[in-house]
């Protein structure tokens, strides 16, 4: 089965602006071999319907990839989002050698956020589990 574009307006409402909050923080605190621009540049949102309620999610782009873990398609914003910045992070991490979202420690970027939720709200949280911000918050001066 060929991956099905999607419009926003096809979409649930709560995968819209949980695409749009990954998206506004794949623009920040990131740290790689290649420029962030070079990254994020010519990448959407691909969404394929998988039956049952269903949905497979990932980014079209030079490296693209396409994830079918049986994500439902009446998730709630939070959660959407947690799902979309955990399959960007290990996709980056896995497949481009960057970290995302980087922050420093002690003048050196050695930490990524991880995203969480925290009483139903999308966060990034630093190690140890504090709330840093919430996704779609990020901002390069942090």
């Amino acid at each position: 089965m060929s991956p099905l574009q999607l419009s926003a307006s096809a979409l649930p409402h709560s995968w819209v602006p949980a695409a749009e909050s990954v998206t506004h923080d794949l623009a920040v605190m990131y740290s790689g071999p290649v420029e962030a621009s070079a990254v994020t540049a010519d990448r959407n949102w691909q969404w394929e319907s998988m039956g049952d309620g269903l949905i497979a999610v990932g980014m079209t782009g030079p490296v693209a990839f396409l994830t079918g873990n049986g994500f439902r398609i009446d998730a709630r914003f939070g959660e959407a989002a947690v799902v979309l910045a955990h399959l960007v992070q290990d996709h980056l991490a896995g497949y481009e050698y960057a970290l995302w979202p980087a922050y420093e420690n002690a003048g050196r970027v050695t930490r990524t956020l991880t995203p969480g939720l925290r009483d139903g709200t999308a966060v990034w949280l630093a190690r140890g589990g504090a709330v840093w911000v919430p996704i779609g918050g990020l901002r390069a001066d942090v």
